[in-house]
Formats: structure tokens, C-alpha cells, sequence
């Protein structure tokens, strides 16, 4: 058993969110001290009812978190938010999935400006081992897309599809780059562009993959 937990700094503190949803910080400066005997955690209260975390991310003043509900045991893909204070959380959804699935994964999340509106980039994957499913290349599923969230509105649009369980998101200024697992093993990274199509699972040649999703 091991427990996955997500970092984010926010001023001099340093916020740790595990697996469960608990949300703990402590300050940087006691870290990096040599005497760290003395480093103390302190958790904070929150409204965050979650089966799972995904992914958080810390953005101006806020914090988001993607998170999975249970629902007619099928895995229900949710992004919430709260403003930070280091006594207690109130989170309010920004989006949630109409997809389900029995595998959600993913679920990285970055700040991104699209045709002038504010919101987020965020990833969902679904993909059991070796079982492909049409569900990254099904315009009606969020599973396998990279989805743009209008922070204003709440609602998305596909920002790209077929992909397999991109894990990794990082946007540099206007440059979007994705990690994932690859079709036949590894991983890859892609350059994402609005509208492309990546592939999973209807192409299985990893060169033939690169070379199309990285011009």
C-alpha cells in the first residue's frame, strides 16, 4: 500500500493533499532549515468529500483540485475550488464530467487563456492495461481528451482527443506540452495543438505517432 499525495507552494507555505483528500501545509522556511526536527504540519479543515484526488493547483489565489466521485460504482471526474487560507477550505465545483468510466486517471491541470477567457487546461484519462477503448476517440467523452474549462462559465470544450492517460501537463506561455503513456509501452511527450487528434488507440506505431503529434 502506498499513498500518492500533490505539492504546491503558496507563499512561505508549502501545501501537501493526499490521495484521501487531507490537506496539510507547513512552512518553507522550516524545510529547509538544517534543524528540521522542528518542521511541524499543521492540517486544514476543508469541505473536500473526495474518493479519490487526481491532481491539485495552485493559481492567483486559489486552489483546484481534480478529484473522482463513486456513483452506480462508476468513476464520476470532478474539478472544485476553494480561495486559500490555511484554516479552512471551502470548495465549490467548477466542472463536472458527464462521462463515467471504471479506470479514471490523469487528471493534471494548468492555468490557460483560450480566445480571450480564463480558465483551465486539465487532463482525463480512463485506459485499463492493455484494454483500449473507443472512448478517446468518442467526441461525446471527456476519457482520453485534454479539456479547456472556462473558469467564468464552468463549461469546457474538447481542447484535443485520443489519448491514452496523459499524466504530465505543462503550459509555457503559448506551448503546451503533455506526457503520456505511449501505444507500444514507454512513454511519450507531445506538443499539443487545439483540435489535434493523438492517435489513441487507432494508431500503434510509436514512430509514426511522434513524428505526426510533435510538428
Amino acid at each position: 500500500f502506498f499513498q500518492l499525495f500533490y505539492l504546491e507552494i503558496f507563499d512561505d507555505k508549502l501545501i501537501l493533499v493526499n490521495n484521501d483528500g487531507e490537506i496539510l501545509f507547513s512552512s518553507l522556511s522550516q524545510l529547509f532549515n538544517k534543524k528540521r526536527s522542528n518542521l511541524k504540519t499543521k492540517k486544514i479543515k476543508s469541505n473536500l468529500k473526495t474518493y479519490k484526488v487526481m491532481g491539485t493547483l495552485t493559481h492567483n489565489s486559489d486552489i483546484f483540485v481534480s478529484y473522482l466521485d463513486i456513483k452506480n460504482n462508476c468513476q464520476i471526474y470532478n474539478i472544485a475550488s476553494a480561495q486559500i487560507n490555511f484554516d479552512n477550505l471551502l470548495f465549490k465545483k467548477v466542472f463536472t464530467s458527464q462521462a463515467c468510466g471504471s479506470n479514471l486517471n490523469a487528471g493534471r491541470m494548468s492555468a490557460y487563456t483560450h480566445n480571450g477567457k480564463n480558465g483551465l487546461l486539465a487532463t482525463v484519462g480512463g485506459e485499463k492495461i492493455n484494454q483500449p477503448t473507443d472512448e478517446p476517440q468518442n467526441p461525446s467523452s471527456d476519457i482520453g481528451k485534454i479539456l479547456f474549462i472556462d473558469l467564468e462559465s464552468n463549461k469546457k470544450i474538447i481542447y484535443s482527443s485520443g489519448h491514452r492517460n496523459p499524466q504530465g501537463l505543462l503550459v509555457d506561455n503559448n506551448r503546451i506540452i503533455a506526457t503520456e503513456h505511449g501505444p507500444a509501452g514507454g512513454d511519450e511527450i507531445n506538443i499539443i495543438k487545439k483540435g489535434k487528434n493523438y492517435g489513441w488507440p487507432i494508431s500503434r506505431s510509436e514512430e509514426r505517432r511522434v513524428g505526426k503529434e510533435c510538428r
